[in-house]
């Protein structure tokens, strides 16, 4: 199920892992709101995979929310 994320629709998923998708492609982030501001940030940030800053009514979309992940991933870090 895809649904264009709106600020409203966004935040249930706020510090959850979710399935995004960005322009052409998925990735598999933590959803983080800091103010207004919404955040996709990698479970290991690295050069490659950076945090990414996200207006929800037009940078992405979420699939859904990751429910299982193998070896169980640490929360999110702030």
């Amino acid at each position: 199920m895809d649904a264009t994320v709106e600020t409203r629709t966004a935040s249930p998923f706020n510090k959850r892992m979710v399935a995004a998708r960005e322009g052409d492609g998925g990735t598999i982030k933590w959803l983080l709101r800091d103010g207004d501001t919404w955040l996709l940030v990698p479970q290991h940030v690295t050069p490659r995979h950076q945090v990414r800053m996200v207006r929800p009514e037009i940078d992405f979309s979420i699939m859904g929310e990751v429910i299982k992940w193998i070896g169980q991933p640490s929360p999110a870090r702030k």
